[in-house]
Parts: C-alpha cells; sequence; structure tokens
C-alpha cells in the first residue's frame, strides 16, 4: 500500500512540474500534502544595454543602464532611479563610491552624487558645451576621476578641478569629442592612465602628459584599460584590437591569439584581473576571453553569453564575475542569465 501510494505522488510531482512554470515551487508538508508556491521571476527594470556594474560597501549591486538609469539590487529586489527620482541623465557610464558611502554616477548629463536620499548634479552649473560623463574610477588617495566628453573632472572634497588632455596643433580649432575620455585607472607609480575616443592612450603623472600609441594608431575608442599585478597596461581598441604597453613596447595581444588559436579578439569593450592574476576580456562581438600566465591565451567557452556581446565585466568582493550584456541582460561566470529585461 505504502509503495502504492510513493508511485501516486511521484506522478503528481511529474504532473505538477510539466504543468506549471519553471518559477513554480513543489513542496511536500508533513501529512504528506503537494503543495506549489510561485516564484516571482526577476525582471531588471531596463531595456537598454547594462554598460557598468558596482558593488557598494553594504553589498548592494548596481547597474549602470542605456536609457533607463541606475539601477540597485538588493540580492532580491531591484530599485530603479530615473531622472524621476533626481539623477541628472538615465544613461549612466561609471559608478563609484567614496569612502563616506556617497555614490558617484557618470551620467550623459554630467557627474552626480547621491547620499542614499538625494541626487545632487555637481556640475550641473559649469559652462562646458557638453557635460556628458562617460567613466568614473576613484584613485588609490580617494580621489574622484571623471572621464567626460571634453577631458577630465577630478573631485576631492566636493571640489571640482577639470584637467583638458593637450591637443595636437590640427585639433585645437576643432570641437570634436576625439579626446573625450572613456576609460581611467592608476599605476602603482601613481601614474594616470586615459583611454580616450580617438586619440589612443595618455599616460598622466599629475603635471605632464605623455602619448603612449602614436605609432600604432587605433580605430576607435579605448572603453577599458587596466593596469595588471605587475604594472603592465593592458587596452582595447573597441572597433580593433587587445594591446598591453610595458613602459617601452606596445605589444598587439590580438595578433598573438590569432598565432596560437586562429581566433583573433576584436572590438575589445571590457578588460578585468582577477585576484590570482587571470585577465578577462570581453569584446562586443568576438565572444570573452581568458589569458593566464601571460601565455595561455583562450576564448572562454565557445559562446559569448548571448549573441550582441558584452559590454562590462564586473569582479565583486568575493571574486564572482558578472557579464554586462547588451538588451539588459546579466550573465554570471557560467554564462548563466541572472536576469534580464523578460525576466528568468
Amino acid at each position: 500500500m505504502k509503495r502504492t501510494m510513493k508511485l501516486v505522488l511521484v506522478l503528481i510531482l511529474i504532473t505538477l512540474y510539466h504543468n506549471t512554470s519553471k518559477a513554480s515551487l513543489i513542496s511536500i508538508n508533513a501529512s504528506g500534502i503537494v503543495a506549489t508556491e510561485k516564484k516571482e521571476k526577476l525582471t531588471i527594470p531596463a531595456n537598454g544595454n547594462i554598460r557598468c556594474i558596482y558593488e557598494d560597501a553594504a553589498g548592494n549591486t548596481w547597474y549602470g543602464s542605456d536609457g533607463d538609469g541606475l539601477i540597485k539590487f538588493d540580492g532580491k529586489k531591484f530599485k530603479a532611479y530615473t531622472i524621476k527620482e533626481g539623477l541628472s541623465g538615465n544613461f549612466v557610464r561609471g559608478i563609484v563610491q567614496d569612502t563616506k558611502g556617497n555614490l558617484w554616477i557618470a551620467t550623459n548629463a554630467g557627474i552626480d552624487v547621491f547620499n542614499g536620499l538625494f541626487f545632487k548634479n555637481i556640475i550641473a552649473n559649469e559652462n562646458i558645451e557638453n557635460r556628458s560623463a562617460v567613466c568614473a574610477y576613484i584613485d588609490q588617495k580617494n580621489i574622484l576621476w571623471f572621464g567626460t566628453t571634453h577631458g577630465v573632472y577630478k573631485v576631492q572634497d566636493f571640489k571640482l578641478s577639470y584637467i583638458a588632455l593637450p591637443k595636437a596643433t590640427e585639433d585645437l580649432k576643432s570641437s570634436n569629442h576625439a579626446y573625450s575620455v572613456y576609460s581611467i585607472t592608476q599605476d602603482k607609480q601613481g601614474n594616470y592612465w586615459f583611454g580616450t575616443e580617438f586619440k589612443g592612450l595618455y599616460k598622466y603623472d599629475g603635471k605632464n602628459f605623455v602619448f603612449i600609441n602614436k605609432n600604432e594608431p587605433l580605430k576607435a575608442a579605448i572603453r577599458s584599460v587596466m593596469v595588471d599585478r605587475k604594472g603592465k597596461v593592458w587596452f582595447g581598441d573597441s572597433a580593433g584590437d587587445l594591446y598591453t604597453y610595458d613602459g617601452k613596447n606596445i605589444e598587439n595581444i590580438s595578433n598573438k591569439i590569432t598565432q596560437q588559436t586562429g581566433a583573433k579578439i576584436k572590438n575589445v569593450w571590457s578588460i578585468k584581473e582577477e585576484s590570482d592574476g587571470k585577465i578577462w576580456v570581453g569584446s562586443i562581438d568576438h565572444g570573452v576571453w581568458t589569458i593566464e600566465n601571460n601565455a595561455s591565451i583562450q576564448r572562454y567557452k565557445k559562446e559569448s553569453p548571448n549573441k550582441e556581446g558584452v559590454l562590462f565585466i564586473f569582479i565583486n568582493r568575493k571574486n564572482k564575475i558578472l557579464f554586462g550584456a547588451q538588451g539588459a541582460a546579466v550573465f554570471d561566470e557560467d554564462f548563466n542569465l541572472l536576469f534580464d529585461r523578460d525576466g528568468c
């Protein structure tokens, strides 16, 4: 009799599983009664691309989107902040947190600071043609840096100072955005590295600039620049190849990959280093790559997390990797879809 009851119970479970959504939970209480509980789907409140990811001191994850503002995820639910809540612009390209817990956001309308309750745009009164901020960075001394379409802004104790990149003679009268700063990092010696839209890579020691790749012209913006544990600078052309710079020479890593694997990484949008020294590279349309010990270069899995490409790679405090992709999608290290605009 008991065996018959167990068989019936299994059949009920199978029937329930196939007739409920994937988001339903099936459980059995003490009386042996089967119950179903609907689990809410996680749907990120965004339709555009995920352009940046940041984890604050409290463990919340923040997502910057293309057109849908700033999105907070506390591990259970999402909360979106847009111009309706006081954000200056709905296109968010950079997020960092200062030592006092304030969140700083690079938006298409300038630089915002958020204390958890209110937003304040700190360059709203600046007399510049275009206030659009493209990236955010906090340095070793907790000074904030923002790349914009007109150079770099430095923020220290809420005081703003503007740093213009040196222009070539033929560009002095031009108002184009070739010198827009798309990425910022700092090396152990305190030098800053700025990746621009069309003018390549600059090194800045606090006083003077050095143009790095004058003999290695790029096709488009350097959307990611990173200094690894050994001091080597990595940077990628968002419409071209992956490069490194050791202080003397520039090496085209994409060509090296082609020789090793027969494939080639192109259109680089994000570069990150794990605590063990493994380098992660995300491409807009050529997948994700890993590089270990400066030698072993391989395509990470066979396909990108989605067909549209990876825009941002983030490594959190627990060394977990997240991929921000087009279509408001976020994937984990195994390319499992965590959530997107349609729910999962």
